[in-house]
C-alpha cells in the first residue's frame, strides 16, 4: 500500500507547478502595471512620457504587463523602451513595440497598456 500511495504522490507532483513557478509565457506578467516618475539621469526598459518643457517635470515611467491611466496628462515625447502594446493619445489609439518613439506634440495621454516586453531597447530619462 506504501508503494501505491508514494507513486501517486509522485504522479501528482510531476504534473503540479512547482510553488512559485511562474505559469505565464516568457515577456509576459500578470498585470501589476505602474506610473511613476521615472529616476533622472538613468536608462531604463521602462516606457517613458516626456512632459512638456513648461511643466519642469522629468519623465513618467510606466512598467510591466497591465493597464494605467495619466489621466489627461499633456506630453511632449515617447520612448517605448522594450515593450510593445498601445496607448491613447487625444483619444487615438497608437501601439508601440521595442525601441519605438514618437513625438507627441502637446497630446493628452489618458491610458497606456503593456502587453509584454522583448529585447534590450532603453530609454534615458534626462
Amino acid at each position: 500500500m506504501a508503494t501505491s500511495f508514494t507513486g501517486a504522490v509522485a504522479c501528482t507532483a510531476a504534473f503540479t507547478p512547482a510553488a512559485g513557478a511562474a505559469t505565464t509565457t516568457m515577456g509576459k506578467a500578470a498585470p501589476r502595471a505602474f506610473a511613476r516618475n521615472c529616476t533622472i539621469g538613468t536608462s531604463t526598459t521602462s516606457v517613458h512620457f516626456y512632459w512638456l518643457p513648461s511643466a519642469h517635470h522629468g519623465p513618467t515611467c510606466v512598467g510591466e504587463a497591465g493597464t494605467v491611466s495619466l489621466h489627461g496628462i499633456k506630453m511632449s515625447a515617447f520612448c517605448a523602451g522594450n515593450n510593445f502594446g498601445y496607448f491613447y493619445a487625444n483619444g487615438h489609439k497608437l501601439s508601440f513595440f521595442s525601441g519605438s518613439t514618437f513625438e507627441l506634440f502637446s497630446a493628452k495621454i489618458t491610458q497606456v497598456h503593456i502587453s509584454g516586453w522583448g529585447g534590450s531597447s532603453k530609454c534615458f530619462a534626462g
